[in-house]
């Protein structure tokens, strides 16, 4: 609309025109009065003349007066508009993808919300833990300077009862002497009674020996069983503790099996298959992944032409992790190389014989099954259980 631009004409001649002057694009007319009627395109600049676009006075005035309304000639209006279009197309997958991030990003605020709170009651449960195992530390050694004092103790009484023996043979020696010179001058009712004295003075030195001995091992017995059940108990708190620290460390892991093997000579360039083999397969579960979720890949065991190693895929987070394992029904409709994998969750060893017992258990209970039910293994690590399915029909 606007026809501030301008531009020089030459003559026939080659010689330029130094004069303003507008070249209509349609008829080709050169127009010198700046009060011509003339239509300026805002996209290429051209000129077009009233005549030549069949508009009349009275709708080049309306449009020369509108300060928001754009002209742009025939050739250039298809192209704005495809501009356009494009334009709102961007902006609406723009937005589509905005809400895609603001919705992964409030998952994610989610997921790290879940982490703290778990790791927050973790780490209490680990302080107390400790305190526990504190607190039975200090009463094994209680336990255990206890024992001392009573070994000590036991020490003592033994040479007390040494010294007693020692005091009694020589007693009883001197009597022996005392009786060879006294014999012949004693009365033998009084040997008689001197004996029977001696003999009831040993025994009761070796009951009241016994009774001290017996109390005193019962004792020291007790003393043992306690600090025996305790050390038990606190190696069990431990044992539970590396279990629960090995269990968390597996949470975002994964294991492939069926997975070829390359033929790559350099290990650095069969990971690189792996990797690329694994990346592959994720994206077609089409949840959302990205390369970047993939933390670590590695091949599990020693390489063996006989034998094709499991793969472990270490994610980035749980959450990638559950929409993979919710969506392994999409195996089989796959491409061709992917749809004879297993797909397995990371299970720490106690979990792998729990799974192996419930996996024979169920074995035996559909061989058992005689109608159309079998019997699988199903759930999380630390959760799984035995179900009862209808048999598929063969």
């Amino acid at each position: 609309m606007s026809r501030s631009s301008r531009s020089s004409v030459k003559d026939k001649a080659g010689i330029e025109d130094v004069g303003e002057a507008w070249l209509c694009v349609g008829c080709k007319k050169e127009f010198k009065d700046p009060n011509s009627r003339l239509l300026e395109c805002e996209r290429c600049a051209d000129h077009y003349c009233t005549r030549c676009m069949k508009i009349n006075d009275a709708e080049y005035d309306f449009l020369n007066a509108r300060n928001d309304i754009h002209w742009y000639c025939d050739s250039c209006e298809p192209k704005v508009l495809k501009s356009i279009q494009l334009d709102k197309e961007i902006d609406k997958k723009l937005e589509i993808l905005m809400a895609k991030v603001d919705d992964r990003m409030t998952q994610m605020n989610k997921d790290i919300e879940s982490v703290k709170e778990n790791s927050n009651a973790k780490i209490q449960a680990v302080m107390d833990e400790m305190k526990s195992v504190g607190k039975l530390q200090d009463r094994v050694s209680k336990f255990e300077e206890r024992q001392d004092e009573t070994e000590t103790e036991l020490k003592k009484v033994k040479v007390i009862i040494q010294e007693i023996d020692n005091k009694l043979a020589r007693e009883v020696n001197k009597a022996r002497q005392d009786m060879d010179s006294s014999l012949r001058t004693i009365d033998f009712r009084d040997i008689m009674k001197q004996q029977l004295d001696e003999e009831v003075q040993s025994k009761v030195d070796d009951t009241i020996k016994k009774e001290f001995l017996s109390h005193v091992n019962d004792e020291l017995d007790d003393v043992h069983k306690t600090i025996s059940e305790t050390r038990e108990h606190a190696d069990k708190l431990r044992m539970e503790r590396l279990e629960q620290e090995d269990i968390e460390s597996r949470r975002c892991n994964i294991i492939l099996y069926r997975v070829p093997e390359s033929n790559e000579v350099l290990a650095e360039d069969r990971k690189k298959n792996d990797i690329k083999f694994c990346e592959q397969f994720l994206r077609s579960f089409s949840v959302g992944f990205d390369n970047d979720d993939i933390r670590k890949v590695q091949r599990l065991g020693s390489r063996a032409e006989a034998h094709i190693r499991p793969i472990l895929i270490q994610l980035g987070t749980r959450h990638m992790k559950n929409l993979i394992m919710e969506s392994l029904y999409k195996i089989k409709s796959m491409d061709a190389k992917f749809k004879s994998l297993i797909v397995a969750h990371d299970m720490t060893k106690k979990q792998r014989e729990e799974c192996k017992s419930l996996v024979a258990e169920a074995k035996a209970k559909s061989d058992e099954e005689s109608g159309d039910w079998i019997y699988k293994v199903r759930g999380q690590p630390g959760q799984m259980r035995i179900i009862k399915i209808r048999r598929l029909n063969q």
